[in-house]
């Protein structure tokens, strides 16, 4: 061990210590040390293993907490699948997500004005759009909505 200064106080209390247990002679006592640097080698590899197992344990919380987290956000878009009629809800985001709009500004050739309001209705009802003065906003869920809606078209 070149270069180490060599604990002198150490060697003196352990070979005290190695002549207690009656081994005096220096062989005896550099087997014994031997000894107890192949456990404490030992143990070193037992924790080296059970820092990989450490690791791997921690990728069971992170996968359980990463479909726990999946989990959470189907349950909050379960809501979405009670409003009707996605296709026309599509046609109504679109709008909005472009500009704030009336009632007026939905007319179309395809949807009927009850159908409409009725999907106007739902829309406010789970807040994905709001509705101030006549004039019909994104809402709180508004973001949330349209993730749903397009993971709906994808899927």
């Amino acid at each position: 061990m070149k270069g180490k200064k060599v604990d002198q106080e150490f060697v003196s209390q352990f070979i005290i210590q190695c002549t207690k247990k009656e081994l005096n002679t220096p062989d005896l006592i550099v087997e014994y040390v031997k000894k107890l640097i192949a456990i404490i080698d030992h143990k070193i590899i037992d924790a080296e293993k059970q820092k990989i197992k450490r690791g791997k344990l921690l990728d069971v919380i992170s996968t359980f907490e990463k479909n726990n987290k999946i989990a959470d956000q189907k349950a909050k878009q379960l809501p979405f699948f009670q409003i009707k009629n996605i296709a026309l809800c599509q046609f109504i985001i679109r709008q909005i997500k472009i500009k704030p709009c009336r009632l007026e500004d939905f007319s179309s050739n395809i949807y009927s004005k009850p159908d409409i309001i009725f999907n106007l209705k739902q829309l406010l009802e789970h807040q994905v759009i709001s509705k101030t003065e006549g004039i019909f906003v994104k809402g709180e869920k508004f973001e949330k909505y349209l993730d749903f809606v397009l993971q709906e078209v994808i899927e």
